[in-house]
């Protein structure tokens, strides 16, 4: 009996290890920015007025698509009230 025996590892679970390797190395998928906010983007009493999640308004949505790397656009123009959304965009 080898000192090594306890160390041998079946080949399943070695199988399952390469597997999760390897979709863990595939990039995730496409999203429009305004999605990525609402997915992943929290809210601090310090940055907002409210708390919590991230939730677009309409009027965002359409900016935050307009800069996402999958869109067609080149440039994105905003005119709108100060303190609006500007800062909020760009840190999306």
């Amino acid at each position: 009996m080898s000192e090594f025996d306890d160390l041998r590892v079946g080949v399943e679970p070695i199988a399952q290890l390469v597997e999760a390797f390897c979709l863990s190395l595939q990039p995730p998928p496409d999203c429009t920015i305004s999605e990525w906010a609402e997915t992943h983007r929290m809210l601090s009493t310090e940055s907002a007025a409210r708390r919590g999640k991230w939730v677009s308004w309409p009027f965002q949505k359409e900016p935050m698509d307009c800069l996402s790397p999958q869109h067609p656009c080149d440039q994105v123009v905003l005119m709108c009230a100060s303190q609006m959304m500007k800062t909020e965009i760009i840190l999306n």
